[in-house]
């Protein structure tokens, strides 16, 4: 390892010691409905791990926001562990202080990936070319042909 190698290992290492604490969420299906637990020996503290991640000291907020992100965070039908454990460190690394924060924080990650898992299934089509206007519109826009709204994923 260069010494390059080495400031880059104890900066990596530096950012991780800083990260608070977060516990894993689990997700299994009993009749037919997911159930939350956290990887953690106790649940409050999980609970309350979860609630400092997403800025607030409200537990009702907290669980709504985490039944918010497991309902974004889904790349199929099922919620996965794997992905709301993503979108929560998402939310985390944002770093909400107050109730409001963690709002902004969760529509950013819900952004982020329904743009990169193409949520309304048909990949490549995240931008076109609007033709009237000749400039690059985004996700939702204007189909200058017939004005009306157009989804350019789904085209819905």
């Amino acid at each position: 390892m260069n010494a390059a190698e080495a400031a880059a290992v104890a900066a990596f290492a530096a950012r991780r010691e800083s990260v608070a604490p977060i516990a894993s969420p689990k997700i299994e299906t009993r009749s037919g409905l997911p159930q939350f637990s956290f990887d953690h020996a106790s649940q409050a503290v999980a609970h309350a791990l979860i609630a400092n991640a997403l800025g607030t000291g409200n537990a009702g907020l907290a669980l709504g926001i985490l039944a918010q992100l497991t309902d974004v965070s889904r790349t199929g039908t099922e919620a996965k562990a794997a992905e709301l454990d993503f979108m929560l460190r998402l939310v985390q690394g944002i770093g909400p202080q107050d109730e409001i924060e963690p709002l902004l924080a969760v529509q950013m990650a819900a952004i982020h990936n329904a743009t990169m898992t193409r949520r309304c299934g048909q990949p490549g089509q995240v931008w076109r070319m609007c033709a009237a206007t000749q400039i690059s519109v985004g996700v939702h826009g204007i189909d200058h042909t017939s004005w009306r709204p157009l989804c350019f994923w789904c085209a819905r």
